[in-house]
C-alpha cells in the first residue's frame, strides 16, 4: 500500500474518491492473493526453502499476479518521482533546495527494482528491495522533518504575503525591524 500512499502526496491536487478507491484495488488484490492459500499459485508458484551457506531462503516461480504488483509498484514510484520533479519546476529557488534530498530518496528504490524485476542479482536469491526502501525511508523521515516539507504555516504565510497589496514592515520579538 506504500507506493498508492506515495502516489497521493505527490500528486498534489484534490483526487476524486473514485480514482483513490481504483488506486488501492491492486495492492488490495495482491494483498488477498498472498494472504489467502488458496490463491498463492497466482502470486507464487512452487515455493520451497533452500538451504546455503547456513542461510535459509525462501524461493519461488513468480506468477502473474508477482508481475502485476511489481509493475504497477514501479509505475507508482515512477509517476511520484515524476510528479516531485514536476512540483519542484514550479516551486521558488528556496523550496527547489529543500526538495533535493526529497528526489533522492524517491529515486533511490528504482534503479534496485528494476534490476530485481528483470533478474540482476547482487547476492544471489537474497532481495535486497527491503534494505533499499528502509533506506530511502530514512531520507524521507529526514527530509520531511529537518525541512518541514509539509508545513501549512509555511504555505500559509508566503499565501498571504503574496496576497498583501499594501507595503508593510516585519519586527521580531524585540521590536527590531528585520
Amino acid at each position: 500500500l506504500f507506493p498508492v500512499f506515495w502516489l497521493l502526496v505527490f500528486l498534489n491536487r484534490k483526487i476524486k474518491i473514485l480514482f483513490t478507491v481504483f488506486l488501492f484495488f491492486i495492492p488490495a488484490c495482491i494483498l488477498v492473493l498472498v494472504w489467502t492459500s488458496s490463491f498463492h499459485d497466482y502470486f507464487f508458484q512452487t515455493p520451497g526453502l533452500i538451504h546455503t551457506d547456513g542461510l535459509h531462503i525462501f524461493v519461488f516461480e513468480r506468477a502473474f499476479g508477482y508481475w502485476i504488483h511489481s509493475g504497477f509498484i514501479l509505475a507508482s514510484f515512477l509517476f511520484s518521482t515524476f510528479m516531485t520533479f514536476y512540483n519542484r519546476i514550479k516551486k521558488q529557488q528556496t523550496d527547489k533546495t529543500r526538495y533535493t534530498l526529497l528526489h533522492f530518496a524517491t529515486l533511490l528504490p528504482i534503479a534496485p527494482l528494476i534490476f530485481w524485476l528483470f533478474g540482476i542479482r547482487i547476492i544471489e536469491k537474497i532481495s535486497y528491495l527491503p534494505f533499499v526502501f528502509s533506506i530511502s525511508s530514512f531520507f524521507i523521515a529526514i527530509a520531511f522533518y529537518r525541512f518541514e516539507l509539509f508545513q501549512v504555516f509555511q504555505l500559509a504565510r508566503m499565501r498571504v504575503l503574496e496576497a498583501l497589496k499594501d507595503p508593510f514592515i516585519v519586527v521580531n520579538m524585540n521590536h527590531i525591524v528585520v
